[in-house]
C-alpha cells in the first residue's frame, strides 16, 4: 500500500493527483499509485484522479 504522509507537519498542504500541483510542504512532490493520503496537523486538501475529492 502506498501512503503519502505529512502527518507531523504543522503547515497546511494541498495535494492534487489529477494535475500534479501540490502546495505547502508537498510543493514539488510527484505522487503516483497512491492509495492513502494522510494530512497534516493543520489541514489538507486533496483532489483525486476522478471526480472524488475531500478536505479535512
Amino acid at each position: 500500500m502506498d501512503i503519502i504522509s505529512h502527518s507531523t507537519s504543522t503547515s497546511a498542504i494541498s495535494v492534487n493527483l489529477a494535475t500534479g500541483v501540490n502546495t505547502g510542504i508537498a510543493a514539488g512532490d510527484i505522487f503516483t499509485a497512491v492509495e492513502i493520503v494522510q494530512g497534516t496537523l493543520a489541514s489538507v486538501q486533496w483532489q483525486a484522479l476522478e471526480e472524488h475529492s475531500a478536505s479535512t
